[in-house]
């Protein structure tokens, strides 16, 4: 009988303690900026800020990336940058998210087989993910997700032929690809 009234007396009294409210709630880091690399991102940098009014779960995001591949007989450089939102699972803006931005990557090239040139393209992409943030000032993050990349078929032949001396026959004007990021920052 002592046995089982210490057993109530104790769930009764976890249970209170449990129950009681955190007297300092967690602050919300709302700004978080990153260096990343992945794709279609390419190496650069992640803006992202937190909105309180939808209760800390949206954000909106952009990203900045650049890659300048430089060789004795190819030059041609990498510009992205994209604009989205994000919705977080919880309401700190940490841990686990899944987002859609808007993306635009604008291929330049001038020097292909030591050959000056002047092509540009311009590939679109609405890319999905989902990502995970994990640290409090400091942190890390990773992200996967889909992209479809919508392009116009004569300017890429154009730019393929004039580069590369190839040309494709594609049936549609999009290609369907993976992303991914890994990156580290900070917030505040």
């Amino acid at each position: 009988m002592i046995k089982n009234f210490a057993i109530i007396i104790l769930v009764l009294s976890t249970q209170l303690i449990l129950a009681q409210e955190d007297p300092k709630p967690e602050k919300i880091n709302r700004f978080y900026v990153s260096l990343n690399a992945g794709f279609p991102s390419l190496t650069g940098l992640n803006l992202e800020y937190i909105i309180p009014k939808s209760n800390n779960r949206f954000s909106i995001n952009a990203d900045l990336g650049y890659l300048p591949i430089n060789t004795n007989s190819f030059n041609t450089t990498l510009t992205y940058y994209s604009l989205g939102g994000n919705f977080h699972f919880s309401k700190t803006g940490k841990g686990a998210y899944f987002g859609i931005d808007y993306g635009r990557l604008p291929v330049k090239t001038t020097k292909v087989e030591n050959k000056e040139v002047n092509q540009n393209a311009t590939f679109t992409s609405i890319n999905s993910k989902f990502g995970i943030k994990v640290g409090k000032a400091v942190f890390f993050k990773l992200e996967l997700g889909y992209s479809i990349f919508l392009y116009d078929i004569e300017e890429a032949n154009e730019y393929l032929s004039n580069t590369y001396g190839i040309k494709i026959t594609p049936s549609i004007d999009f290609l369907q690809l993976l992303n991914g990021k890994i990156g580290f920052g900070v917030s505040f």
